[in-house]
């Protein structure tokens, strides 16, 4: 794991970001990530392998914050795809409202693949 993905020389790029709502916000990210989705995974980010967005199934994992809580996982061919993804205009506006539908930081954690 790593905090950063050039890091990562060779091979496919895993990213797991933890994203926490910030009190009635969650509709607003909601909407932001199925932008994103449907961006990444079409022809316009061809180096964006997987782009997935999941909540925990079990409120036990998050008691009441269950809905506030977002984790989206990606998988890039490589680094020039997480530049793409990074400056594509569907992110930049997710980016640029984050201070005000996040409830802190996002946790991102980069990974890379091994067979």
């Amino acid at each position: 794991m790593s905090s950063s993905p050039q890091n990562i020389k060779s091979g496919p790029i895993i990213l797991v970001a933890t994203l926490n709502a910030a009190p009635g916000k969650e509709s607003e990210i909601a909407k932001h990530l199925k932008i994103i989705s449907k961006a990444s995974n079409s022809d316009k980010e061809p180096g964006c392998l997987t782009y997935r967005t999941v909540q925990p199934a079990n409120d036990q994992l998050a008691n009441d914050r269950i809905c506030y809580l977002f984790l989206v996982i990606d998988r890039y061919a490589d680094q020039a795809a997480v530049d793409q993804h990074l400056t594509s205009e569907e992110f930049l506006a997710f980016k640029a409202d984050l201070p005000t539908i996040l409830s802190g930081d996002p946790n991102l954690s980069f990974y890379s693949e091994f067979k």
